[in-house]
């Protein structure tokens, strides 16, 4: 369900989410989003409102992108055109994947990663955040090269939008010693561990 959020200069812009927010996460919104202007918003260097998500919240966000995902590939999903990426997320692919400047192109090499990072990934950050876009982003972790990441999209109709990557931290990524079919068995396994 689509809500107008007011922004600053009596202006309104509509946000349309994948996942219903409660009264205080929406109270959260329109306490700062009339602070500024939709371009002031949409600026890459603006910080956006953190809107904490409830465990559920987290669970659907995954179930959406699963199902935005299901049988894809990167590859396919590139060609497509159901992923999309900002100037901004192509900038710090460039420097934190290629490890060139930002205003080198990066490798098309390092932009299947990061789809692929997506589409494997089985947790997003307990933080939302809008950013002035019609619907919240979502950063979802994994690795890549032994570096934990985050990579930050918004669904934004039947696309997906990558606009950020960021590094989390030096990790060993041993899922990646680990065969896909042991891997999911091992998954399974945690999942019932959890539910016991």
């Amino acid at each position: 369900m689509a809500i107008q959020i007011p922004l600053k200069g009596n202006k309104n812009m509509e946000l349309d989410d994948i996942i219903k927010l409660a009264p205080k996460q929406w109270a959260k919104i329109f306490e700062r989003s009339v602070l500024k202007t939709e371009k002031q918003w949409l600026q890459p260097k603006t910080n956006g409102i953190k809107i904490k998500l409830t465990s559920d919240q987290r669970q659907d966000v995954i179930l959406h992108k699963n199902g935005f995902v299901e049988k894809h590939s990167g590859d396919s999903l590139m060609l497509d055109g159901k992923i999309r990426f900002t100037d901004h997320g192509l900038q710090r692919i460039s420097e934190r994947i290629d490890k060139m400047p930002p205003e080198t192109p990066p490798s098309e090499a390092a932009m299947r990663a990061m789809v692929d990072l997506v589409i494997r990934s089985t947790e997003v950050s307990q933080d939302a955040e809008w950013r002035g876009y019609a619907s919240l982003s979502y950063s979802f972790k994994g690795t890549y090269e032994q570096t934990e990441c985050a990579v930050v999209v918004v669904f934004e109709g039947d696309r997906l939008v990558i606009t950020e990557v960021t590094d989390i931290g030096e990790t060993v990524n041993v899922t990646s010693l680990i065969q896909e079919d042991q891997l999911q068995r091992l998954q399974a396994f945690r999942d019932q561990l959890q539910h016991e």
